[in-house]
């Protein structure tokens, strides 16, 4: 499956109106109340992400975005492809660096190297807290469900 290129339309969707800051090409959202004096208090560590949205834009990783229906806000769990028709897919097969998890119907998302993604499944695997269920297109695909609450702890 061919994967879709991410345009300037997306990231204008995703972090709204945007301008490039400096040379380099940093986009930098508008924002109506920006004030040079307390946006240098916070520089470095803005600097930092900065570098992470860089080098996933244009380093040489590629990106995994999935898009979670809204059954998140009842569920409380994003659900994360492993096996699609009893075969490895998603999570176990990308070679994507970064996995990107918006939530649908306003929800935001989530940001992962996806190594880190694939170490959230395996720890609750082997701490017996995985669930797994069957979802997806003629529910073909086994999906591991990881609750919102426990992604960053």
């Amino acid at each position: 499956m061919q994967k879709k290129p991410i345009t300037i339309a997306d990231i204008v969707r995703i972090f709204g109106e945007c301008e490039i800051q400096d040379e380099r090409g940093i986009w930098m959202p508008v924002i109506v109340d920006y004030k040079k004096d307390k946006f240098d208090i916070d520089l470095d560590f803005g600097k930092v992400g900065e570098k992470v949205v860089e080098e996933m834009f244009e380093g040489d990783g590629t990106i995994e975005v999935k898009t979670e229906r809204e059954i998140w806000k009842t569920s409380k769990n994003i659900a994360i492809e492993i096996r699609c028709r009893g075969k490895l897919s998603g999570i176990s097969t990308t070679t994507a660096k970064t996995w990107i998890h918006m939530l649908d119907g306003g929800g935001g998302g989530f940001i992962f190297p996806v190594k880190d993604l694939r170490n959230k499944i395996k720890k609750r695997q082997e701490d017996g807290k995985l669930r797994l269920v069957m979802g997806g297109d003629d529910n073909a695909a086994q999906l591991a469900l990881l609750p919102i609450e426990e992604l960053f702890t």
